[in-house]
């Protein structure tokens, strides 16, 4: 499998977007790649860039990725479609709009409860789900009250702020702070694994281009982070897991702070899916785990065995 550097990843995220206009609102989206089709749904504080970068395994390896910022991200409004619901019908409009009738989709976090409401309403639109780190139920780890407040465009602001001086520190002191928020890890495993990733030029890529990408116009990321804390509980107090038909790949780290409750029960009520915890994982695991090339070739892997649109 094909790993992209810093550099050509950069160069990736770093390009433009177009606006498809749908019925249902314009969509911003960029392309990566040629071969099936992959529809690549970012995760919180995202956007198309985040999208291609996390979906990097897939346009360097054979497949055409298709990364929308969802409503509210950069160039897509919010409109009237801030719930997952109404984004997944918007992404299909999308894939409309693109004259494409069916393709793989995965989605992180966030992304991915859009992916499985996509599933679930559109289901002759998606052949296979990849879920990474996808809650499944109002219980993520944070209290209503605590997400109010990290949820201001303040706080939000600050939290850029520290990210963006991180990476101009070092990348291991931002894979610190990523890898230290987003798991249960303990403060000597971290320091051990930044210190590792920061050697490897792949890991290194997804820190600095992806995870980094946030801090990058990142008021224009508000609104959407906002809608996803908000408009998603309906979603999870009920998610349409049962009403999803297709092949699906569930990924979950063993020490994120999301716990793999989320994931059991994704395996536990979609038909038809494949359980992969990755031990000792963060929530950005599938790309900064020691393993994180052989858990990539996997799911490659994987959505190749299931033919794509």
């Amino acid at each position: 499998m094909r790993a992209p550097d810093i550099a050509e990843m950069t160069l990736r995220v770093s390009g433009r977007a177009r606006t498809a206009e749908t019925p249902l609102g314009p969509v911003e989206h960029a392309e990566a790649g040629d071969g099936p089709v992959l529809l690549s749904l970012h995760p919180t504080m995202g956007g198309w860039d985040t999208g291609l970068g996390m979906a990097a395994a897939f346009w360097s390896n054979g497949w055409r990725v298709i990364a929308p910022s969802r409503p509210g991200y950069l160039g897509t409004p919010a409109g009237t479609g801030g719930d997952p619901a109404r984004q997944a019908d918007r992404m299909a409009a999308l894939l409309d709009a693109l004259a494409i009738d069916s393709c793989a989709v995965v989605g992180h976090c966030a992304g991915g409860i859009v992916g499985y409401e996509l599933a679930a309403r559109h289901p002759d639109r998606v052949t296979s789900l990849v879920l990474i780190s996808t809650p499944t139920a109002p219980d993520i780890g944070v209290s209503p009250g605590v997400l109010r407040v990290a949820m201001t465009r303040p706080m939000l602001a600050m939290l850029m702020r520290r990210d963006r001086a991180l990476l101009g520190s070092s990348v291991e002191d931002a894979a610190r702070r990523m890898i230290g928020d987003d798991s249960t890890l303990g403060e000597t495993v971290v320091e051990r694994l930044a210190r590792r990733v920061a050697a490897d030029p792949s890991r290194a890529a997804y820190v600095t281009s992806v995870w980094g990408r946030r801090t990058v116009r990142s008021p224009e990321r508000f609104p959407g982070a906002r809608l996803d804390a908000f408009e998603a509980w309906d979603v999870l107090e009920d998610p349409p897991l049962a009403s999803v038909g297709c092949p699906t790949l569930v990924i979950h780290g063993g020490a994120e702070p999301l716990g793999v409750a989320h994931a059991e029960r994704a395996a536990a009520r979609i038909p038809d899916t494949e359980l992969r915890v990755i031990p000792q994982g963060s929530h950005h695991a599938l790309w900064v785990s020691d393993d994180a090339a052989a858990q990539q070739a996997f799911a490659l892997d994987w959505v190749r065995s299931h033919p794509s649109g």
